[in-house]
């Protein structure tokens, strides 16, 4: 019977299997200290299209243990501050995107990174089938990432890298030691890849595809 829930401020996790099968769920409303999601905690909620979030921040924070451990899987986008973004810049403080953070957000076209971003989580942009572009803001940064999986980075699926609005056509690489596993995967704009002498490491399948 339960279409409607709330969970307070004082909810930091939520439990494995914890609204396993409410075929009737519409909406849910999280609070900003939720920091785990268990195993399909939101598994058969098939009726669940509105999702409320207190802020993207909050949200990349939270460790969802399986795809149906997130609400996502099923709402397909989240609303924050009234609205339900198909453009999303992820905060400059954020240093991790927690597993399958974005897992199916189908209505999403952009991610902005910054560069403060060390680590995003397995699969945390698998599903996003409209995604086109990642708009990031330095690329030493960005090949220092550490993508759990091929579909941590969002590159997997939008294949081309912008950078101050612009394409990324030349990467051009001083002073940066090594580039990260599938740190490059997809990314079809590329032409060209210029280096000096500090790169010592190129990680696997880092520019595969």
């Amino acid at each position: 019977n339960l279409s409607n829930i709330s969970l307070p401020e004082s909810v930091t996790t939520i439990e494995e299997r914890a609204f396993f099968e409410c075929t009737n769920l519409e909406c849910i409303t999280l609070g900003s200290k939720i920091r785990t999601c268990g195993s399909q905690a939101f598994d058969l909620c098939v009726e669940l299209f509105s999702l409320y979030i207190s802020s993207v921040g909050d949200w990349c924070k939270i460790e969802f243990a399986n795809p149906t451990a997130n609400p996502l899987y099923y709402s397909n986008c989240f609303i924050v501050n009234g609205k339900k973004p198909n453009s999303i810049n992820i905060p400059s403080w954020v240093s991790h995107i927690g597993a399958y953070a974005f897992y199916n957000y189908t209505t999403i076209s952009k991610i902005g990174i910054p560069a403060k971003l060390k680590s995003i989580g397995e699969n945390a942009f698998k599903g996003c089938e409209n995604l086109t572009k990642v708009e990031i803001e330095d690329i030493a940064a960005w090949c220092n990432i550490n993508f759990a999986t091929e579909n941590s980075n969002p590159l997997s699926i939008a294949k081309k890298l912008y950078m101050n609005g612009s394409p990324v056509t030349s990467v051009l690489l001083e002073e940066v030691n090594s580039i990260a596993p599938r740190a490059f995967i997809a990314c079809s704009n590329i032409t060209s890849l210029i280096a000096d002498n500090s790169l010592h490491t190129i990680g696997e399948e880092a520019f595969r595809g």
